[in-house]
């Protein structure tokens, strides 16, 4: 119990600290009294912005799904599709890409969410938080950034991201975040290696020493450029290593059930937008029940609820990861690359 509300209170203090008392009563309502009377409905989201990317990253969750023949979203239909999901319920949203900061209308959609009393974080390289884009987020009422590092040691990270200097520039933007306010949690993966060489341990002491207000940890999944890599996942042992790691005020896990957290996708909560409009469980899950540009959201949403999609998954780790979700759709994602996400 106790544990329990030290999470809560660390959840409350990252995503609302940016928010009038006014902004908080309203966000608190959406998410505990709306939510508790439409249990069916999303609660956050994540949007891909876009497919650019600077980077090569070993892990890229969303690799080989870039299309030079598709158009990403527009901003209007953007808007409409974040007015709609809060209309449903919906309070958090999470930036990502590719490289979110790369779309040029980033600073205008945070705004815009703000202003409706939604939370929103970023999902990052690190490379453009410049001075500039530091101040605009800020301005814009960002609640948190989610800074991806790989290693605490600088040539780790620069081999995984296939960019010599990625680390220096990435932890020095970092720090001035800090500085000006803006609130950062590193984000990272655990793989075989780093739990192995202590790596994990050891960025989870670097970033407290730089003053980061918390680290998120991605297992490994089979996705993107690990599309079929079995041999780089986590034994069960591994993962309780990870477990092991977590901290109720500062170190969570995302994709693996414990006792602090669970997979908001497995039970609906969550929802994944690409950058062409398809409509996912999650990033890392390659299936789409719906694309917006074709079909409306609340269709898409009821086509969802009435899937029997969600009814293989046992709840207890990454749909990704689970047998069911294996057998049944695993041959068609390998021998679709060239057409992901698969149309379910």
């Amino acid at each position: 119990m106790f544990k329990f509300l030290k999470t809560k209170k660390y959840s409350f203090r990252l995503f609302l600290h940016s928010f009038t008392l006014k902004a908080k009563i309203i966000i608190l309502f959406n998410k505990y009294i709306r939510t508790f009377f439409c249990r069916n409905n999303v609660q956050s989201l994540e949007i891909g912005l876009t497919y650019d990317c600077q980077l090569e990253c070993a892990h890229c969750g969303v690799y080989g799904q870039k299309k030079c023949d598709k158009d990403e979203l527009s901003d209007e239909k953007l808007v409409e599709f974040i007015n709609c999901v809060h209309s449903m319920g919906a309070y958090f949203i999470v930036f990502g890409g590719g490289e979110p900061l790369m779309r040029k209308s980033l600073v205008k959609l945070v705004a815009h969410c703000t202003q409706n009393n939604i939370i929103t974080a970023i999902s990052t390289n690190g490379l453009l938080l410049h001075d500039e884009m530091i101040g605009l987020l800020k301005k814009a009422g960002v609640s948190f950034l989610n800074v991806s590092l790989d290693s605490s040691f600088a040539e780790r990270h620069d081999e995984s991201r296939k960019m010599e200097g990625c680390f220096n520039d990435v932890t020095q933007n970092i720090k001035k975040c800090i500085k000006k306010g803006v609130l950062v949690v590193i984000s990272t993966v655990a793989t075989k290696e780093n739990i192995k060489n202590g790596d994990l341990e050891n960025l989870i002491k670097y970033s407290k020493s730089i003053g980061a207000n918390g680290v998120r940890i991605l297992i490994a999944v089979q996705s993107g450029r690990w599309l079929g890599c079995q041999k780089l996942m986590l034994t069960e042992e591994e993962k309780e290593k990870v477990r092991k790691l977590l901290d109720p005020v500062f170190v969570y896990v995302e994709g693996m059930r414990n006792s602090f957290t669970e997979c908001p996708a497995v039970t609906k909560k969550l929802i994944y937008l690409s950058p062409y409009g398809d409509v996912q469980p999650c990033s890392f899950v390659p299936v789409s029940f719906g694309n917006i540009c074709e079909t409306s959201f609340m269709d898409i949403r009821e086509y969802m609820d009435r899937h029997p999609f969600y009814k293989l998954y046992s709840g207890n780790d990454c749909i990704v990861r689970e047998k069911e979700f294996h057998d049944k759709y695993s041959e068609r994602i390998n021998n679709s690359s060239a057409a992901l996400p698969v149309k379910i």
